[in-house]
């Protein structure tokens, strides 16, 4: 039981700390990078082809 709220410490650190400075970073870097957020596993799939296309033209 004590391992298991130590991850949901670890996890709400995470999630307070880190979070906002990945964020921040994300929206720097957005003006000169493209940037890609996968929320399923349909945008990985896209990713993939995307990339695969890009890296292997024909």
């Amino acid at each position: 039981m004590k391992g298991t709220l130590n991850s949901y410490y670890t996890v709400w650190l995470c999630h307070t700390k880190l979070t906002p400075h990945y964020r921040k970073y994300v929206d720097r870097v957005n003006a000169t990078k493209q940037v890609y957020h996968l929320r399923s596993r349909q945008d990985i799939a896209q990713f993939y082809q995307t990339i695969a296309a890009q890296t292997n033209p024909t």
